[in-house]
């Protein structure tokens, strides 16, 4: 899902409205609407918007990456990379006192959309019980993730995650720790005729053995160059993000996504009347305006379509360049 479609429409509250470019309110959806709707069902509102919202924004990027879909080059330039590797010959260290070693994961395509992809992270140490594992926006020192690895003493933990991280013509770089001062070395490269112990890249990707100050902010200004990755290994991917592109034409998206929104409003509701028990509106009232929603999200969405332009992104996209001919001068 494209997730900066979020703040185009606002949620009514009665008196208090979240900041939007259409409100629910203009389709008839107040507060109160909903809560009749989840009167017996005990739903959290908050909840029930929340997943209405996810797919009504699936809907709206499915449909136009679904038009766009001859224009598509399904690009992966990193395909799970292993950034960190253990040698065959085990060494255990201790980072340097106030410091936290890891590895800085960094992407740059700046005239791409694309999407960085965290799949797998591992630790070698000698801790048995959680490890705790930080992944830091390098940008701002913000948690993108962070979570427990189950570890043993002497063996490799590991952990399969799902972190993506948009990466919207421009460069991102993410920072992946542990609260651990005790670990078996890994470097960043093992066989690798390009890199370096310290230094791995390929393609848009390029991955560093670093360090911060455990009492600094972690933001790219902070960062210093580390002989091992603290104990991690990490496996990434970089590919390319098609529905990125909506964010660059976003205010567009209001008014198909706001009849896409209702409609699972109504759609939800209707599959679920006897069910849920409600009361107080026509089941055949229900089913009129899912329908209407319908039919108005279906023209709204085809005449965004007729006039939208294949992105300008050569790695991701195919150019639509057409020529005609024609006399200009007899």
């Amino acid at each position: 899902m494209a997730s900066c479609l979020d703040s185009l429409i606002g949620q009514d509250n009665g008196c208090a409205s979240t900041t939007g470019t259409l409100y629910l309110k203009d389709i008839g959806i107040t507060q109160e609407f909903i809560t009749t709707l989840l009167a017996k069902h005990n739903a959290n509102t908050a909840d029930f918007m929340a997943e209405r919202r996810r797919l009504a924004s699936e809907y709206v990027v499915r449909d136009v990456v679904n038009h766009l879909d001859r224009f598509l080059i399904g690009r992966t330039f990193v395909d799970h990379d292993r950034l960190g590797k253990w040698p065959d010959t085990e060494a255990l260290t201790t980072s340097d006192a106030g410091y936290q070693n890891g590895v800085l994961v960094e992407v740059c395509t700046p005239a791409s959309n694309t999407v960085l992809s965290l799949t797998r992270i591992e630790f070698y140490g000698e801790t048995t019980g959680p490890v705790e594992v930080t992944v830091y926006d390098l940008k701002d020192g913000s948690v993108v993730e962070q979570f427990d690895v189950d570890a043993v003493a002497g063996q490799v933990a590991s952990v399969e995650v799902n972190i993506n991280v948009q990466v919207r013509r421009e460069k991102r770089r993410l920072f992946v720790t542990t609260d651990q001062d005790t670990f078996y070395k890994a470097t960043m490269s093992a066989g690798c005729p390009s890199c370096k112990p310290t230094h791995y890249r390929h393609g848009p990707l390029d991955a560093r053995s670093v360090r911060f100050l455990t009492t600094d902010k972690k933001v790219y200004a902070n960062v210093a160059t580390a002989p091992n990755t603290g104990g991690l290994s990490v496996v990434a991917s970089v590919s390319c993000d098609h529905a990125a592109m909506l964010c660059e034409m976003k205010s567009a998206m209001a008014l198909p996504l706001i009849y896409a929104l209702g409609r699972e409003v109504f759609t939800t509701a209707l599959y679920n009347f006897d069910r849920w028990g409600i009361k107080d509106i026509r089941k055949d009232d229900v089913e009129k305006r899912r329908d209407e929603l319908e039919a108005l999200y279906s023209k709204s969405m085809a005449d965004v379509l007729k006039w939208i332009a294949v992105p300008n992104d050569p790695s991701c996209f195919v150019c639509d360049k057409k020529i005609s001919t024609g006399v200009i001068l007899p």
